[in-house]
């Protein structure tokens, strides 16, 4: 989700319900919360620090 006006279309109406994988709930979420708080999307250096931040990752947390 890099394109700004497409996030704000869809930010009210789109959850992480919406998605399976849990991987993809996450970068949902995490690009949700930055957008709310810094009105921009992330970058992928970016979600990289913060997948960092994650205490534990199940193997398969971001397998496709």
């Amino acid at each position: 989700m890099k394109n700004k006006a497409f996030l704000l279309n869809v930010r009210d109406i789109i959850d992480d319900n919406h998605f399976e994988h849990p991987g993809h709930k996450w970068i949902l979420n995490e690009t949700i919360k930055y957008f709310d708080k810094f009105h921009t999307t992330p970058t992928l250096d970016t979600l990289k620090i913060e997948v960092k931040k994650i205490e534990f990752i199940d193997e398969n947390f971001f397998a496709l």
